[in-house]
């Protein structure tokens, strides 16, 4: 089953060679995390800069490293760290599954700092972060060109004060102190040789494509960077946005919800309006019938009394413990759940014989997306 609401921008998508994925803050929003616009979600994650007063900009500025380079990197820290943990939601899957059976795939244009379309799987060489990234360091003085993973950095953070206790990391070149390379308020000093390289990249491959189509997620109007992206495409846009979802033509397509319930109808409708790319029948555990699969390679079956449905989509891997998004296809609809499973290495996740040795709940992630400037 499916909602006729659903079935324009399926059409536009079954129609397409490229996908276009656009997104800003509130896909992370749209996870059931906090968003850092407005001093009620940012105090509310870091009451120390609640009582001084600071709001979102004030911290994220070159000059609060040079004033306070400990806060600031208790702000900055307590994001990499978290990132580093969290889980992309489902929104991220269903559309990487999407551009597969696209001709060109997709390519993201994105103003978030964390990292979430590469631990999606997404290539890195097909997205763009128009603020650069949190997990990348540069010199705080300009030493230099250079910008280099942060990988080798864990940061220790006393959450409750915002400061860093471990170590501040530094500049490999000078030996001054490091800070993230993001565009921040205020900032004359962001290195844009990665974000630039990466713009270079999505140039080369929109003069490809034919029939792009632009998917935005979770862009606001409050800097407006992705959204001018997003209408600046000369293509068909489907704008996804609960409260901000007007759009520029007619001929685009406006939804107002979340990424995530969007995603899910979109992808019910397309199996609807080109079963034959977008899904495919398969099996399912004894007893329960047979299982329409949107997504057949993702598709496993498990043996566990926890799931009791038809169809579950389970990561295309075994052998390892593992914390994944599972969505169920229940009573026409495509939900989503946070497990923990450990899976024998011999598992053939498409295979009605999936032996799954551990099913066990886990808390929702946690997760922030943008930074500054869009």
């Amino acid at each position: 089953m499916f909602e006729e609401r659903f079935t324009p921008a399926a059409t536009l998508l079954s129609n397409a060679d490229s996908l276009i994925i656009t997104a800003g803050e509130g896909m992370g929003v749209d996870s059931g995390l906090p968003g850092f616009r407005g001093p009620k979600g940012f105090w509310g994650v870091y009451p120390a800069l609640g009582r001084a007063r600071m709001h979102f900009q004030d911290v994220a500025n070159p000059a609060a490293f040079a004033d306070n380079p400990r806060l600031a990197w208790g702000f900055y820290g307590h994001r990499l760290a978290m990132y580093r943990e969290v889980l992309p939601g489902p929104a991220f899957r269903i559309l990487g599954d999407i551009a597969k059976r696209l001709r060109y795939g997709a390519f993201v244009f994105t103003s978030n700092v964390d990292g979430h379309f590469q631990k999606a799987g997404f290539d890195p060489q097909h997205i763009v972060e128009c603020h650069g990234s949190i997990h990348h360091l540069q010199c705080l003085h300009e030493c230099s060109d250079q910008i280099w993973d942060a990988s080798d950095f864990y940061p220790t953070v006393d959450v409750e004060q915002c400061l860093l206790l471990n170590e501040l990391p530094t500049c490999p070149s000078c030996g001054g102190l490091a800070r993230p390379n993001i565009l921040m308020f205020g900032d004359g000093q962001w290195l844009i040789g990665r974000t630039k390289a990466q713009q270079q990249r999505f140039s080369t491959w929109k003069a490809k494509v034919e029939r792009p189509v632009v998917i935005e997620m979770g862009a606001g109007t409050a800097i407006p960077t992705v959204r001018h992206f997003s209408e600046n495409q000369g293509c068909p846009l489907v704008r996804i946005n609960l409260h901000e979802n007007d759009v520029p033509r007619t001929t685009d397509i406006s939804l107002s919800m979340g990424a995530a319930e969007a995603m899910q109808g979109i992808a019910a409708a397309l199996a609807a309006v080109d079963p034959g790319k977008f899904m495919k029948e398969k099996y399912a555990p004894p007893g329960k019938g047979r299982a329409h699969t949107l997504f057949p390679e993702r598709v496993g079956i498990a043996a566990a009394e926890e799931v009791s449905d038809p169809a579950c989509w389970l990561p295309p891997s075994a052998g390892r413990r593992i914390s994944e998004r599972l969505w169920r296809h229940i009573d026409g609809e495509y939900r989503d759940e946070t497990r923990t499973l450990t899976v024998s290495p011999d598992v053939d996740l498409q295979n009605a014989e999936a032996d799954l040795q551990r099913y066990v709940d886990v808390q929702p992630p946690h997760d922030t997306a943008s930074d500054t400037p869009k």
